[in-house]
């Protein structure tokens, strides 16, 4: 069984999907500033998720009983640039016993100094003396008179990087030519939904993104 690699951002700047042992080879020793890609990027300080959801447990292969396996996430740092990573593995014993990966993903998660806030940015604070309402008119109000990033199209991808950036605190104006911001999302053909599994087909920050659109069509 061939391995695969999937990165988002970890090694470059581009989303990469790498499937076979020569190919997965290559491109990390590609040389970047007189350096391996592997080493360039610098990757470290690898340690299990031990959550409950994320700790360890049995693969099970498809069509393969004889095949056995273990599934997991974890947690690293990268050093060029200053970022904080996540990543998932899924390892599979040859017909030596040996184990070996089957499939690795890994996601730089934060750039450190710029980690995106894990509070509920409208929820119920000390010192609080205005209306939820006048808290988001205002917020919208300060970043259309002043938007850091102006982001063309409020489809999937758009709604979701404004969504990630604005827990990053950068003041973002989505402008979309429909008449509501999502419309190109919500008048999508029937049939147009995701080939793969529910598992691997959600959307980042999907509560966000429906709050999100909700609001900017008001």
């Amino acid at each position: 069984m061939g391995g695969s690699e999937v990165y988002l951002l970890c090694f470059s700047w581009n989303f990469r999907t790498l499937s076979g042992l020569e190919k997965i080879q290559g491109f990390l020793s590609e040389v970047v500033d007189g350096k391996p890609r592997l080493e360039y990027s610098g990757l470290c300080d690898f340690k299990l998720d031990d959550h409950t959801v994320n700790a360890p447990s049995p693969l099970k292969v498809p069509g393969r009983q004889d095949i056995k396996g273990v599934q997991g996430a974890f947690t690293f740092t990268i050093t060029k640039p200053a970022a904080l990573g996540r990543g998932f593995f899924r390892l599979t014993q040859d017909g030596d016993g040996k184990w070996k990966a089957l499939t690795l993903f890994t996601n730089m998660q934060d750039l450190v100094g710029h980690e995106e806030s894990l509070t509920d940015q409208h929820g119920l604070y000390e010192g609080r003396k205005i209306t939820w309402e006048e808290d988001v008119d205002a917020r919208f109000r300060a970043i259309e008179a002043d938007p850091t990033v102006m982001i063309v199209g409020g489809g999937q991808a758009g709604l979701m990087s404004a969504a990630r950036l604005g827990r990053m605190g950068i003041r973002v104006l989505v402008i979309e030519k429909n008449a509501r911001v999502g419309d190109s999302w919500r008048k999508r053909c029937e049939p147009q939904v995701p080939e793969p599994h529910a598992a691997y087909s959600r959307i980042s920050k999907l509560h966000a993104l429906q709050s999100l659109s909700d609001n900017l069509s008001q």
